[in-house]
């Protein structure tokens, strides 16, 4: 067991998020995070312990060589800006963004309704922004979103796999390319009520 940290909370410190840092000699394998309250049974009910990760599901985690293919990214989710005119596209890892900068046309890396007709853009390595059209037929809530054919093929200068971190871009390219998967797009989280401006 590896007790990466602990912190006193009192009823003044609710709500309170707390970083975790690994220690950098930590040896290949698989790990889990596990986190608990401890102290007085009273006052530790008052409390909710939440996780929250980014690339890391469900706590567990695989630390690899320094050598070795790190595994392709998967679709992770898709939802609705708050305002509903655009849709996070979030990948489970970092990818290589599939050698596309800048904006591009959405056909080019997912499948969804009105893709072609829709603009993308990288916001980080692993998620996507896109600007979706408005029209009927579009993509909407409750349906879903597919990637592309061209980035599931291991010979496509678009191929997606994960983001390159050693110095050999040659070594990268001999990695696994994502498998085709397909997510549910969902409803925003908070969305905005539209209000009507007369002029």
């Amino acid at each position: 067991t590896l007790v990466l940290g602990s912190w006193g909370l009192s009823s003044a410190t609710a709500g309170v998020t707390q970083t975790l840092s690994f220690p950098s000699g930590l040896t290949v394998g698989s790990y889990r995070l596990v986190l608990t309250l401890q102290g007085d049974a009273a006052e530790a009910a008052k409390y909710q312990v939440a996780l929250s990760t980014t690339g890391v599901s469900s706590g567990s985690f695989v630390v690899l060589s320094s050598g070795s293919a790190l595994p392709a990214p998967t679709l992770l989710e898709a939802q609705f800006t708050d305002d509903g005119a655009s849709a996070s596209l979030r990948f489970d890892s970092a990818t290589n963004r599939a050698g596309l900068q800048g904006v591009f046309g959405c056909q080019a890396v997912f499948s969804f309704a009105c893709a072609a007709q829709s603009t993308c853009q990288w916001t980080d390595d692993s998620t996507v922004l896109a600007s979706l059209q408005s029209k009927d037929g579009c993509v909407a809530v409750g349906q879903s979103v597919s990637l592309a054919a061209a980035v599931t093929s291991a010979s496509s200068a678009t191929a997606l796999r994960a983001a390159c971190v050693t110095s050999s871009s040659l070594v990268c390219a001999s990695w696994q390319v994502a498998a085709n998967a397909s997510v549910v797009v969902q409803a925003p989280a908070n969305p905005v009520t539209p209000s009507v401006a007369l002029s």
